[in-house]
């Protein structure tokens, strides 16, 4: 059995590897998606920059205004301009825009991409099904795949795209707080090292 589990873990690893080195992996991927509870993945979350979607934080979020432009970005990554994030191929049902293809390029200090929402028609869908390559992340969204439809199961117009991060930059210590901590476990030390010294 596990002789078994070790060659099918290579196999798919290579597999993978021979779809990443020829540039179709983004192609045969197909995003499942879950549906979101409520009509938007950030409400009643206190900003952008506290939105959470299963313990991720947001990264970046660009809305649909007669195009996708910048909408917000999480505050938490400073490196994040709204460049990283660019979309292709776009298809539209009259004028409302049902899919495209977006793909991330992280920067020096950009975070990677875990998951992506798609809102429309007061409704969203996030999956984590998507190319990654290095530092490139990418793939296809479309309303009717997540099932943002009508009641007549027409695609809806797209509000926006959000991608989350799994990673949240630790808390720096303020400069006195650090200082306290710093003389506290001197102390410490030095209170270790009479304590040796008598006994």
């Amino acid at each position: 059995m596990k002789n078994t589990l070790k060659i099918g873990l290579f196999g798919m690893f290579v597999q993978a590897a021979a779809l990443t080195a020829t540039g179709a992996m983004a192609a045969t991927l197909t995003p499942t998606w879950t549906p979101g509870d409520g009509s938007n993945e950030c409400a009643r979350q206190q900003g952008f920059s506290n939105c959470v979607l299963n313990d991720s934080p947001s990264i970046i979020k660009f809305d649909n205004n007669g195009g996708l432009n910048f909408g917000d970005s999480n505050t938490n990554f400073p490196s994040v301009t709204g460049t990283e994030l660019t979309f292709s191929n776009f298809a539209y049902n009259g004028l409302d825009l049902i899919s495209f293809d977006w793909v991330y390029t992280a920067g020096a200090g950009d975070p990677g991409v875990t998951a992506v929402v798609l809102a429309a028609g007061g409704n969203w869908a996030w999956s984590t099904v998507f190319s990654v390559v290095g530092n490139v992340f990418s793939g296809s969204v479309s309303t009717l795949d997540a099932g943002l439809v009508n009641k007549r199961g027409i695609p809806q117009n797209v509000s926006h795209i959000t991608l989350f991060d799994s990673y949240i930059p630790p808390a720096t210590v303020p400069v006195p707080a650090a200082g306290f901590l710093l003389v506290g476990a001197l102390g410490g030390l030095a209170a270790l090292r009479r304590r040796r010294k008598a006994a």
